[in-house]
């Protein structure tokens, strides 16, 4: 994927890809019908943090994050990538999740194996793949509150320690890293079971709420993550 000015010059689209959390939530049916119970059932599944790579219609290969927030009949898509955001919301046709996000072609996804979903985007032209990180819950978290135990892994596979401190601050929530020697800040906002982090190095980290407290996010165009254990 290129960056928001060449999307928008171009009329790309961001293709997502998503995985049923139950291989008992199959796939959508092939026929053409109002949205079943299988159908809502399945669009249900599929909410999640996910690792996001592809390839866009000029060859370049790309790596992001994307987040899939499920609605009662549609979902909204949301991905990340450098620096940019883009969204768009998604409803089955038969056998695809065709997501409209604004722009000339729709991005059209279909199911492969379990844990991954392959999409085209650019009026097929390009490529992408979500593979799923961390799953989203459908029952509320708690609100991410207080101190935690920091277990990550940088964007070069070396594994780091450390503590987190989460503060609320009115809509908003502040986060304060100490790993070692270095110290970061960031400020985000909550969406459901997601919490999106703005980090002083202007690069997003992306976490799932876990009913148990517990936070899983991915940074560093998803080749990061880092997992937030509350301190008891």
């Amino acid at each position: 994927m290129t960056k928001l000015k060449s999307l928008a010059l171009g009329a790309l689209v961001t293709a997502a890809v998503f995985v049923a959390k139950d291989v008992d939530a199959a796939r959508p049916p092939a026929d053409d019908t109002v949205a079943s119970d299988a159908d809502l059932e399945y669009l249900a599944s599929i909410g999640g943090l996910y690792r996001n790579k592809g390839t866009d219609g000029a060859g370049e290969s790309y790596n992001g994050i994307a987040a899939v927030l499920t609605r009662a009949d549609s979902v909204r898509m949301i991905w990340w990538v450098d620096d940019e955001t883009f969204s768009g919301v998604g409803e089955l046709d038969r056998h695809s999740l065709v997501v409209q996000w604004g722009e000339k072609y729709p991005v059209i996804y279909s199911s492969t194996e379990e844990g991954v979903l392959s999409g085209e985007w650019d009026d097929g032209a390009g490529n992408d793949t979500l593979e799923l990180f961390a799953p989203l819950d459908p029952e509320p978290a708690p609100t991410p509150r207080g101190d935690y135990r920091l277990k990550g892994v940088k964007p070069d596979g070396s594994a780091y320690t450390g503590t987190v401190s989460i503060m609320r601050a009115g809509e908003s929530f502040v986060l304060v890293w100490t790993a070692g020697t270095e110290s970061h800040r960031g400020k985000g906002k909550r969406q459901g079971n997601l919490l999106q982090v703005k980090r002083a190095d202007g690069m997003p980290a992306i976490y799932a709420l876990d009913t148990d407290g517990t936070l899983r996010g991915l940074l560093g165009k998803g080749r990061g993550e880092e997992t937030l254990t509350p301190v008891q």
